[in-house]
């Protein structure tokens, strides 16, 4: 009768401990787990580990991630699976046979232990300006700009609620025809007529400083199942891209890491 019980007990106490791992413990050690490494480009080498990011920019580092294999992604489509070779911060593809491979397109390339899933998304020209005008009297500049070098606009349900949200990025650096005394840079999201500040640089300009923004990749960059947005921005000419990406939280963006 008292193994009966003790039986009974020990079922109990197992099922007990099943649910608790499948409501806490799985999550919990799939998180624990998620390591590896992102290479965006020629542009930045990150590392993640436990929810926690880090860039890599030493030389041995860096030699340390060559012929490795890699999930490449081009233009933020699966590309296919090929080792990886740096020289001189240059990244090369190769086969299994150690044969080039030439690609185009932007480039992102993943050893991380979890899938990376990439949103589709087009970029058009900004024709609507009132939430521009607004954002930019926030920001104290003039709304009546003479020379914008980028006017772009995102549209996109970010987030999976069924609602439109839209990126505007905007800049007037390195103009060609007007040489104003201040440069801007300003990336924001509006949804339901509220505006999310992203990116907002405002300087003097000198003519060579400044960046020119573009949305490169919305992708699930941590494994979480919540979409990233990577914001690259082109420095003066062979400066290289600050690349940064970011993380909706709580309304407002967070930067996991930038280069």
């Amino acid at each position: 009768m008292k193994k009966g019980k003790y039986l009974i007990l020990v079922v109990i106490l197992a099922i007990y401990f099943l649910i608790f791992y499948f409501i806490y413990g799985r999550d919990s050690i799939a998180k624990s787990k998620k390591n590896g490494t992102l290479i965006i480009d020629n542009n930045a080498i990150w590392q993640v580990e436990n929810g926690n990011w880090r860039n890599i920019s030493y030389a041995s580092e860096i030699e340390g991630l060559s012929w490795q294999e890699y999930k490449v992604y081009l233009s933020n489509s699966y590309f296919g699976t090929y080792f990886l070779w740096n020289s001189e911060n240059k990244w090369y593809l190769f086969d299994s046979e150690k044969n080039p491979i030439n690609y185009d397109g932007n480039m992102i390339a993943s050893n991380l232990n979890y899938e990376l899933n990439f949103k589709e998304f087009t970029t058009r020209e900004i024709t609507y300006y009132n939430e521009i005008n607004k954002v930019l009297t926030e920001n104290g500049l003039a709304s009546d700009q003479k020379e914008y070098t980028v006017k772009d606009l995102v549209s996109i349900d970010y987030d999976g609620d069924g609602i439109i949200e839209n990126f505007y990025l905007l800049s007037n650096v390195f103009p060609l025809e007007t040489n104003p005394n201040v440069i801007f840079t300003i990336v924001f999201m509006e949804k339901n007529s509220v505006t999310y500040p992203m990116y907002s640089s405002v300087e003097n300009n000198d003519g060579f400083n400044g960046c020119k923004p573009y949305i490169s990749a919305i992708f699930d960059a941590d494994g979480d199942k919540e979409y990233e947005i990577l914001l690259s921005c082109g420095k003066y000419s062979k400066n290289g891209t600050m690349e940064t990406l970011y993380k909706f939280e709580k309304d407002s963006f967070k930067i996991l890491i930038n280069n």
